[in-house]
């Protein structure tokens, strides 16, 4: 009688642990990525919070405060609306808070009448603190992904 001397491992078997690998690989890639959108979007809100700060300071002494050489902020009874027309401020007494926002005038804009801060791919309504994902054309695209399913026979 002969005696099967051969060792390792077979094909099929490798093709498992393969496919394996790719499932957990695939599990693991998911999670991170929610992980970081959370990130993401808790740093934004996090960096927003102070903004939201110093301008209700500055609009319980004023009626307005300029924000950046083009974003004032107005008073209202429910909190503040922006605008990017100085027209809109004529007339108001307004604080002057171009200093304090030097550093990240860039992130500002107005958006229907909100004060928006933009950071790590999140859009912070200034007055609320609700973000919103910033989508980008490699966000739209769609990925697919192709399962191929190996079956073998073995004879006797």
């Amino acid at each position: 009688m002969k005696k099967n001397t051969k060792k390792g491992f077979t094909l099929v078997e490798l093709l498992v642990v393969i496919a394996i690998l790719a499932i957990l690989a695939s599990v693991a890639i998911v999670g991170y990525t929610a992980f970081i959108n959370r990130a993401n979007e808790s740093a934004a809100k996090t960096e927003a919070a102070p903004i939201d700060t110093q301008i209700e300071s500055a609009l319980m002494i004023k009626e307005a405060a300029k924000i950046t050489s083009n974003i004032w902020v107005i008073k209202t009874t429910s909190g503040y609306s922006a605008t990017k027309t100085e027209s809109d401020v004529t007339g108001m007494e307004v604080e002057d808070l171009t200093d304090n926002f030097t550093d990240i005038s860039s992130k500002l804009d107005v958006e229907s009448g909100k004060l928006i801060y933009t950071n790590n791919g999140y859009k912070v309504d200034v007055d609320s603190n609700a973000a919103t994902k910033v989508t980008t054309p490699a966000d739209t695209t769609t990925t697919t992904t192709t399962t191929t399913t190996t079956t073998t026979e073995s004879g006797t």
